[in-house]
């Protein structure tokens, strides 16, 4: 069993994994979980969750401060993760996650197709903030947090590469 710590949207999840003959056994928040996992092509993932089907992207930033750092997006939506695997990659997880805070940036290289949300736009966790296409798919791009949009540094149409700071909410 191999026990990593995951930061979400500033909490912490401990998550175990287990290897069966049937699939990986997830435990994550007092819930298990079956989980199957294929890699369709390079970094996709067909992913099955208690019989439930996802797609999953990883993406890798290279510019991250910390090689833990990753951006998924599952079913469409982008999801940054600090990824440790000790207690103490998990408390400096902290420090990452706070300088990064409030910065929702493009998950991949792609194309801004609309912006959802202007400066001074109270918004809640999850909201879409923007859709971006990337290899001829649409994602919704949402705040990571509950707070105000301070800045949206682009507009439609825009090319971004991955990284590319996209907006601040505060």
């Amino acid at each position: 069993m191999t026990a990593y710590y995951l930061r979400v949207d500033g909490a912490v999840v401990e998550v175990r994994v287990e290897e069966t003959p049937h699939g990986l056994q997830v435990t994550a928040q007092g819930r298990r979980l079956h989980v199957d996992l294929a890699e369709v092509v390079p970094g996709w993932y067909s992913l099955l969750v208690d019989g439930r089907s996802h797609t999953v992207e990883v993406a890798t930033w290279r510019a991250a401060p910390d090689a833990g750092r990753r951006t998924l997006v599952i079913d469409g939506a982008a999801v940054t993760v600090d990824v440790g695997r000790s207690a103490r990659s998990r408390a400096a997880g902290g420090a990452v996650a706070a300088a990064a805070a409030g910065q929702v940036r493009a998950p991949m290289p792609g194309l801004v197709v609309a912006v959802q949300a202007e400066p001074g736009t109270a918004v809640a966790s999850g909201q879409p903030l923007l859709i971006m296409e990337a290899m001829k798919m649409q994602m919704e791009i949402r705040a990571p947090q509950a707070g105000v949009v301070r800045q949206v540094h682009v507009a439609p149409g825009q090319d971004v590469a991955g990284n590319d700071l996209l907006v601040t909410v505060e």
